[in-house]
């Protein structure tokens, strides 16, 4: 997971704060990590802090970090973040005016956060198939979700997560079977789970089509795989 530092130029001796707001509107709330009104948020803003050498004469930088995790740590979705002035910070202020004295608040004032990360990813769900030699036919399976090649902890970003793997012999019209998984069957951020007489064929190939659903978000990735006897 990664942090930000949110930036905005302005005039020295300040009261800067940061707020994020969702697509619908609501403000982040720092003190339990979810959104709601501003009204209704315990903490609707971070206070930045003052950095003299920044700026220029009676101009000061003004900074504050973010663990984008706790913004989203789901799929992606856009963010707004707005600067304001006042040492008592009010549901009814103003955001500080864009003018060529003000930088732009950084790294953009529009985000695109994901699994708490900045930007959008290339999403893929791994599959793979083992048959075991020593147990028959048993087939072991696993699934999990990478996000730029690297493996997300997927128990993390939901404790209700689903995955299931689907088989089909290579020219055949129909399913060989279906594995269904739930967040219990998940062991080193990957779901893992056994299907026994699979059916397998020998010499064969075998497309996978693995679906992960964290959060209402379904992410399905569709694999080849071979059964060598």
């Amino acid at each position: 997971m990664a942090t930000i530092t949110l930036f905005v130029e302005h005039t020295a001796s300040a009261d800067v704060y940061f707020r994020i707001f969702n697509a619908s509107g609501q403000v982040f709330d720092f003190s339990d990590n979810s959104f709601d009104t501003i009204a209704g948020a315990t903490t609707p803003h971070v206070v930045a802090t003052e950095r003299a050498d920044m700026a220029g004469t009676g101009r000061s930088g003004y900074t504050a970090t973010v663990d984008l995790a706790n913004v989203n740590n789901s799929a992606a979705a856009q963010f707004v973040v707005k600067a304001y002035d006042n040492g008592t910070p009010a549901a009814t202020d103003n955001p500080i005016a864009p003018a060529s004295t003000n930088e732009t608040i950084l790294p953009d004032s529009h985000l695109w956060i994901e699994y708490g990360e900045l930007g959008r990813g290339e999403i893929i769900v791994g599959a793979e198939i083992n048959v075991k030699s020593t147990a028959g036919s048993a087939a072991q399976v696993a699934v999990w979700l990478e996000r730029n090649g690297v493996k997300l902890n997927i128990d993390a970003i939901d404790a209700s997560c689903t995955a299931s793997a689907v088989l089909r012999e290579h020219a055949s019209a129909s399913n060989l079977f279906t594995l269904n998984m739930v967040d219990t069957d998940i062991q080193g951020d990957r779901f893992e789970k056994e299907q026994s007489s699979p059916a397998f064929v020998d010499d064969r190939q075998y497309e996978i089509v693995a679906s992960i659903t964290e959060n209402g978000n379904t992410h399905t990735t569709t694999h080849s795989a071979v059964v060598i006897g």
